[in-house]
């Protein structure tokens, strides 16, 4: 087309070139009109031409940086479990990135769809080809909207069954610990023992003896009583030269040991069975 435009120019400025007594004729001023109407054409004509090239070459590069965040989209989303927030942020605004870019694109090509109809074949087939990757790269994009937010919802979902489970190993540590301390209250009951060295007199007065042997009656005052853990108590000093064991223990479970200031400690050799007729420890000093 600009062919045919350059050579009717070139024929009218021969025509204006040659010397002619009808210069000032109106056939003169038809063909200067019509010289200055194809030179404007012309002059429209390449610059539509050069803003359909600028268009080609922006909406060739939208889809290169497109291509570039769709890499980078991937990459981040195979790992977007192990992401923390500002990973996951990274991957939105990536995501928005994208749609605009695709947005811009499809404008772009809309224009030059506009601007076909005055083009050639060739030119159409170029605005196919791009309305062909633009389909393509909206399609990925959308599978990669579907991925994100598969993946979010995992998330979510895992999230949730993580902080269930961690609710419900508080809960077991919560429910152990007591049990624990009821286990531990329970074996400290268990091994809980009472001794109480002392004269005659007191021990009766507080309902402890009677005619000289334990009766440990409920009327009996505990508060007399050392209270002690039958695991931990191998030793007992009485602070008293002449003692004598009032409650039942079996003989081969300990011995009276007179130390060297004469002064006489119970030695517990078999607690447990030391303990197995009574709890209570009743010992009468002089």
């Amino acid at each position: 087309m600009r062919t045919t435009f350059f050579s009717i120019a070139a024929f009218v400025a021969i025509i204006l070139s040659t010397p002619s007594c009808v210069e000032k004729s109106s056939k003169y001023k038809v063909l200067l009109n019509e010289r200055d109407s194809i030179a404007s054409e012309y002059q429209n004509l390449e610059s539509d031409y050069n803003v359909t090239l600028d268009i080609i070459n922006e909406v060739e590069a939208g889809f290169a940086q497109i291509r570039e965040v769709e890499g980078r989209i991937m990459l981040d989303v195979a790992d977007v479990e192990q992401s923390d927030k500002t990973g996951k942020a990274l991957i939105i605004s990536q995501f928005a990135q994208l749609k605009n870019i695709l947005e811009d694109n499809k404008a772009k090509i809309n224009q030059l769809q506009r601007l076909s109809k005055k083009e050639s074949t060739a030119f159409k087939a170029t605005i196919e080809r791009l309305e062909k990757e633009l389909a393509e790269r909206t399609a990925l994009a959308d599978s990669l909207q579907q991925v994100i937010s598969q993946k979010n919802m995992k998330i979510e979902g895992l999230t949730a069954d993580l902080e269930q489970a961690q609710t419900d190993l508080n809960q077991m540590s919560k429910l152990s610990a007591q049990q624990q301390d009821l286990l531990k209250s329970q074996e400290a009951d268990m091994n809980e023992v009472w001794y109480v060295i002392d004269k005659s007199a007191n021990l009766k007065a507080n309902g402890i003896v009677t005619s000289g042997r334990a009766i440990l009656n409920k009327s009996f005052d505990k508060s007399i009583f050392t209270k002690a853990d039958l695991r931990e108590l191998k030793y007992i000093p009485t602070g008293s030269k002449k003692v004598k064991i009032l409650s039942s223990h079996p003989e081969d479970s300990y011995q009276l040991v007179k130390d060297d200031d004469k002064l006489i400690h119970i030695e517990i050799f078999n607690p447990t069975q030391f303990w197995s007729v009574t709890k209570y420890l009743v010992v009468r000093k002089r």
